[in-house]
């Protein structure tokens, strides 16, 4: 979905936590959830997800095992053109939590106001952490480690360490090439959707 001005980002487009060096197993920050409290419609500030930045992260990330910050990412990020052409605008019920990948590229949004009062939105979104490092080897136990893997003993990716690890067979954008823009230029829009959910 594309979402169009007057609505779009208000705050700086980041991947969350600033406490520590991101590496492609980071254990840290294991899962993106969003809590909502109250209900969230179109255009009320709900959060502004960059589909598929989480892909480029994951890609950024394996190119650069020493960790980086989060805002090494961002920058890195947003200077491939087209990342910011495809924004989700979180809406639901209270009650409604969205689980999102750790990698998402993520900003707050515009709050218009258009329900007057009940456009006051009441949102979260917490650090999960994980036991253990993600499992980002294609060939592995839940260890990480590809030597003396017993046959039957290998663990299950999680949904989150399997689009990490696709990352790698996509045919990515290089992540030195393009001109850096303003994420509030790239927010373009289908005005007619938004229409069409109000009715």
């Amino acid at each position: 979905m594309k979402l169009e001005p007057p609505w779009g980002a208000c705050g700086n487009w980041h991947v969350d936590g600033s406490f520590f060096k991101h590496k492609v197993d980071s254990k840290e920050q294991g899962l993106l959830p969003i809590f909502l409290f109250n209900d969230i419609l179109p255009e009320s500030g709900g959060t502004a997800l960059a589909v598929g930045s989480h892909m480029q992260v994951a890609q950024l990330l394996y190119e650069n095992p020493q960790g980086l910050s989060v805002g090494e990412i961002t920058r890195s990020i947003l200077q491939n053109q087209g990342i910011l052409d495809n924004i989700f605008e979180v809406t639901g019920r209270g009650g409604d939590v969205v689980l999102t990948h750790p990698f998402l590229l993520h900003a707050r949004s515009k709050n218009l106001g258009v329900n007057g009062v009940n456009s006051v939105r009441f949102i979260c979104n917490p650090c999960i952490a994980l036991k253990n490092k993600l499992n980002v080897h294609e060939n592995s136990g839940g260890d990480g480690n590809t030597a003396n893997v017993e046959e039957g003993s290998k663990q299950e990716h999680s949904p989150v360490e399997k689009a990490i690890i696709e990352s790698k067979s996509r045919c990515l954008i290089p992540l030195s090439f393009g001109k850096r823009k303003s994420p509030q230029t790239n927010l373009r829009a289908n005005s007619k959707h938004r229409r069409q959910r109000r009715r």
